[in-house]
C-alpha cells in the first residue's frame, strides 16, 4: 500500500513529474523530541524561576530580575490560583508580609528561601525531582493595580537537564 498520493505535477529536469504528498488518512509513526527527552539550553536572559527542594531555595534568572525590576528592599509574594491549583504567580511587593529578596551586589542573583512554598509548588505539579526551572510569563496580569507574573508550570525543566548559556 502506497502511503503517498499524487497531489500535483511539477517540472523537474525539463520533465513533467507527479508530486507526491502523504495521504491524509494515514497514521504516521513519529518520534517526538522535546525538552523532556532532549537536552535543553536556557538563555540566562530568559525570565525563569528555579526551585531547589533540598535547600528550599527559590532563585530568579537575570532575565527575571530585569523583568520584575528587582531592587534592594523588594519583596515577593507567591500566589496559587484556588480554581486552577497548577497555576502559580509571583507578585513584587513592598508589603511586610512578603518574602525579603537577597540581591547579590554583582546583580547576578536574586534569591529567597522557603521550603514550604517549594514543596507546595512542586507537589502541585507532581514533580518528584530535586530541582527544576520554569519560565515566567513576560506579560503580567493586572489585578487591582497589582502585577501578577504567571510561572509557566507546563514547562518544567528538571535542573539536571538544563544548561544555561549566555
Amino acid at each position: 500500500m502506497n502511503p503517498f498520493e499524487v497531489s500535483d505535477y511539477v517540472i523537474r529536469n525539463g520533465e513533467l513529474v507527479p508530486y507526491y504528498k502523504p495521504k491524509t488518512n494515514n497514521i504516521m509513526k513519529l518520534n517526538e523530541f522535546n525538552v523532556s527527552n532532549s537536552r535543553y539550553f536556557a538563555n540566562k536572559k530568559d525570565p525563569r524561576v528555579r526551585f531547589n527542594k533540598k535547600a528550599g531555595l527559590i532563585s530568579f534568572s537575570i532575565g527575571a530580575e530585569k523583568l520584575l525590576d528587582f531592587k534592594k528592599g523588594d519583596k515577593v509574594i507567591i500566589l496559587q490560583d484556588e480554581e486552577n491549583p497548577e497555576d502559580w504567580y509571583i507578585n513584587k511587593t513592598q508589603s511586610k508580609s512578603g518574602f525579603a529578596l537577597r540581591i547579590q551586589d554583582d546583580q547576578k542573583g536574586v534569591t529567597f528561601n522557603c521550603s514550604f512554598i517549594v514543596k507546595r509548588i512542586l507537589d502541585s505539579l507532581g514533580f518528584e525531582g530535586k530541582s527544576c526551572s520554569m519560565p515566567i510569563s513576560k506579560n503580567p496580569i493586572d489585578n487591582n493595580g497589582e502585577k501578577y507574573y504567571l510561572i509557566i508550570t507546563s514547562n518544567v525543566y528538571e535542573a539536571s537537564r538544563v544548561k544555561e548559556t549566555t
